[in-house]
């Protein structure tokens, strides 16, 4: 290596005792004959141990995969010679023909075996371990790579299955099928692999459970497939077929594929993986499809889309909301099976719902006729036409439109106005009134059951005059019929609304049972005036409200009240909602009632209202703020509701965070929850739930920290607090056995510390500390958070990183001036670091450009 270093044009590089290659083909190619057969057996040995080493941090839960370092779950070798293994073995797979002092055949035979033999009926946890790399080990040899993933979905249960249940949504979580995916789209730019790649994708597709990450099979079918911008070298044919493939292997997946390959003024696409090593895309490869090509495959999806929407009315149904997507001929042959006497011929229950989606399709297009998307007038118009002969002979079928959750696909101008809502209105009004008289009451209960939006028929019953409440009170107030449930409600607001509070005390008797009443008064809108009544009506059960109101205030001053009778009837999660309420509204209320609230809603067993912990967030942030709070119940609270408390989401334990820094037996009690004592034997006993949460919140709690000791809740620092705390903690840490993660976390949070009020830039109490003979672990660690204190940041190419040098030069010589030497010595080291570090991404910019 070092005689290769020395030669011109030299793919070596040695910077700082670290070796690199700049380019590893190059190399392949100049030095290949010095490699034999014995070289690759050996190989062959090391990437096989190597590549299969289950990654530990998956013996961490989900939450704490992050912190798996601190955990000491990290693999046995470091991720730059996995994926130096990774690419040899691409090498080796892609151009065997260099090794020319190797055996005919034996470099590829090695990329498969190694392939085969690290993927081959391995667990998900190798899988996932792998993740990043099986791209590039994909490449190195793809009928092996295909094949282990086949074998895996054979597998009962499959690997899969538990890969996708690794995903996690949270900021510090991961989708551990991405490098699956991303293997796959890459091969897919062969057209020898593409039929057998989506093959495999819809596999995964129907395997799916769902998740918060974009990056799933189906979304990767549809953009390896796209028309406009295809993400495969296979010709329109051959994706074609792949299509066709899809449909009778998995018709679902096929399906949904199909709707979205159809042209759509909002497709996007960022592009799927290319392959790295494979040259599987031509060096002249179009950026850019033809229009020829566009429309010949945008056609063929268009008429595909309407040949299998024939066979299921469903499939009929959803395609008619993508007309605009389809091609002109396939519009009219759509159309055609439409009109056709086969479907004229169908029971009204079969053809309801396509004529409503033709309905509104009319409606949208008429609406939105200067839109980019929408259909010619002419076809609108024969749209219409279908939608004509199509329309149900029975009244009653047409009303239901009238009742859909969406009110604006039934308004006729774009633009929401009091004149059209009423409009809409009358229309429901005589839609009712037309089915009362007809089948009576019976006749409107079952229509009711029978709608999207039961709520609006109730409330256009009770818009009519002459109704006779006794056919409907108390009867069909405690219905267990969720749709009767809801016309009941609709029709009690009605009524309401035209008669106010007069017609309530008119219609509720004391003859009705306590059920009927709760249910009466749950159903009018929550302010005082109900509350009230339902005081009256209810007397000693008062409470058989309260369980079931819902906790929506309708008035802002009511807001207080609602929250204190939440909580005197076992309403604590409500009554959290309703507190957050308070707050936006900058209202005054006492500390003792959101800390009650809180402290109930831990064990709250309530049935109506889950947990808001945006509204848990902001009632703490709030109490952190009132000078009444009880501090100590606040960091009981912070410590319960932790998992919810995160700076990046606007709020902090700031309680528990000060606490830590006041008080050194509470942290080294903190410390002992995560951290086992350097005195104390490893135990093989398992533990428990409780200690696991416990551990969970601690750590949190200590990667989080952010306020130093010696801080002041007023803002200010005091530095003789800071010494004694650091004092008693090696005291307390010594003894416990907690000393060197103590210093450690210590170290950590000093980066957070103020300026110094006399102008240097770190406060000189901190600056004492770091600076003491003995304090080696304190100053490693801090200067380690300020690196870490940059958080993420995009690539300049060494700019920043110059400027961040120069900051941190100019911070050490202001150290140096007043004394403080050993700190000064460790932040130049990190203003040297990032000097080398712009060095490094200047070349690499340079030789990238």
């Amino acid at each position: 290596m070092r005689d290769i270093l020395l030669l011109e044009g030299s793919p070596l590089v040695k910077h700082d005792s670290r070796w690199q290659v700049n380019n590893r083909r190059d190399a392949w190619v100049a030095y290949g004959r010095r490699i034999f057969d014995s070289h690759l057996d050996k190989f062959k040995e090391i990437a096989i141990a190597v590549l299969s080493e289950p990654d530990p941090k998956f013996e961490l839960g989900l939450e704490l995969r992050f912190a798996a370092a601190l955990h000491d779950k990290v693999l046995a070798h470091s991720t730059h010679l996995r994926k130096g293994i990774a690419e040899t073995l691409a090498l080796l797979g892609c151009y065997p023909s260099i090794l020319l002092s190797c055996s005919q055949g034996k470099a590829e035979s090695i990329a498969n075996a190694v392939v085969r033999e690290v993927l081959g009926n391995s667990s998900w946890v190798v899988w996932a371990s792998l993740d990043r790399l099986l791209p590039t080990i994909a490449e190195a040899s793809p009928e092996s790579f295909l094949y282990s993933v086949e074998t895996g979905l054979r597998e009962k249960p499959s690997p899969f299955l538990a890969i996708f249940d690794q995903e996690s949504g949270d900021v510090t979580g991961w989708n551990y099928m991405s490098g699956i995916l991303w293997a796959l789209e890459s091969l897919a730019w062969s057209p020898n692999h593409l039929t057998r790649v989506i093959s495999l994708l819809g596999d995964l597709a129907e395997m799916d459970p769902g998740g918060r990450w974009a990056n799933r099979p189906v979304n990767t079918i549809t953009e390896i497939l796209l028309p406009w911008h295809p993400q495969t070298c296979a010709d329109t044919t051959l994706r074609a077929s792949a299509v066709k493939v899809l449909l009778e292997e998995h018709p679902i997946i096929g399906w949904k594929v199909l709707i979205t390959l159809l042209p759509n003024v909002h497709s996007t696409t960022s592009g799927t993986s290319k392959p790295e090593w494979r040259s599987y895309l031509p060096i002249d490869w179009p950026t850019q499809v033809t229009q020829e090509e566009f429309w010949k495959q945008s056609n063929y999806y268009s008429d595909l889309a309407v040949t299998v929407s024939f066979l299921d009315m469903a499939k009929t149904q959803e395609l008619i909301g993508h007309m605009s997507s389809l091609g002109q001929l396939s519009c009219m042959k759509f159309l055609s099976h439409l009109h056709s006497v086969e479907m004229m011929s169908q029971e009204e229950s079969v053809k309801f719902p396509i004529w409503e989606s033709l309905v509104d399709l009319v409606a949208k297009h008429r609406k939105y006729s200067d839109a980019l998307w929408a259909l010619p007038s002419g076809m609108v118009d024969k749209v219409e036409e279908v939608a004509a002969a199509l329309a149900p002979k029975s009244q009653r079928l047409v009303f239901h439109r009238l009742f859909s959750e969406q009110d604006y696909r039934l308004y006729e101008d774009r633009n929401f106005t009091t004149e059209v809502s009423g409009k809409l209105v009358q229309q429901r009004l005589s839609a009712v009134k037309e089915i009362l008289s007809t089948t009576l009451l019976s006749g409107v209960l079952e229509f009711a059951q029978e709608v999207e939006f039961p709520q609006k028929v109730g409330e256009a019953l009770g818009g009519l005059e002459d109704l006779t409440e006794n056919d409907l009170l108390p009867e069909y107030l405690t219905t267990k019929i969720a749709a009767l449930s809801q016309f009941i409600q609709g029709y009690v607001l009605s009524r309401f609304h035209k008669g106010e509070w007069d017609w309530i005390d008119k219609t509720v008797s004391t003859v009705w049972t306590i059920e009927q009443r709760a249910r009466f008064l749950s159903f009018l809108p929550f302010r005082h005036e109900t509350w009230d009544r339902a005081g009256a009506l209810l007397g000693e059960e008062v409470s058989e409200y309260w369980k079931i109101a819902p906790a929506y205030p309708a008035n802002s001053n009511d807001l207080l009240k609602a929250s204190e009778l939440l909580m005197e009837h076992k309403r604590p999660r409500a009554a959290v909602s309703v507190l957050q309420m308070v707050i936006y509204e900058k209202q005054i209320f006492p500390a003792e009632l959101a800390l009650r609230a809180l402290e109930e809603s831990i064990e709250s067993l309530e049935l109506l209202n889950r947990l808001d912990s945006f509204a848990v967030q902001d009632i703490i942030k709030w109490l952190q703020l009132d000078e009444n709070t009880d501090v100590s119940r606040l960091a009981n609270i912070e410590w319960a509701y932790l998992p919810l408390l995160n700076r990046l989401g606007g709020g902090a334990p700031l309680t528990l965070e000060y606490v830590m820094s006041e008080d050194p037996n509470y942290y080294c009690d903190i410390l002992g929850l995560v951290y086992r004592s350097d005195k104390v034997a490893p135990s093989d006993s398992a533990p428990t739930d409780a200690q696991k949460i416990a551990a969970q919140n601690a750590l949190r709690l200590l990667i989080n920290w952010e306020i130093p000791p010696g801080s002041k809740r007023d803002n200010s620092f005091d530095g003789a607090a800071l010494h004694k705390w650091i004092a008693d903690v090696k005291v307390i840490a010594a003894e416990s056995g907690h000393l060197r993660v103590a210093l450690n976390y210590a170290g950590k949070v000093l980066a957070y510390a103020p300026a110094d009020p006399n102008g240097l830039w770190l406060h000189r109490s901190v600056a004492t500390v770091l600076n003491d003979r003995d304090a080696d672990e304190l100053r490693n660690s801090f200067i380690g958070q300020l690196y870490t204190k940059r958080g993420t940041f995009i690539q300049t190419h060494g700019e920043d990183e110059r400027i961040l040098a120069k900051d941190f030069a100019a911070k050490a010589d202001a150290l140096d001036v007043q004394s403080y030497h050993r700190v000064a010595t460790v932040v130049r080291k990190l203003a040297k670091g990032y000097e080398r570090q712009a060095e490094i991404d200047a070349k690499q910019g340079s030789d990238e450009a």
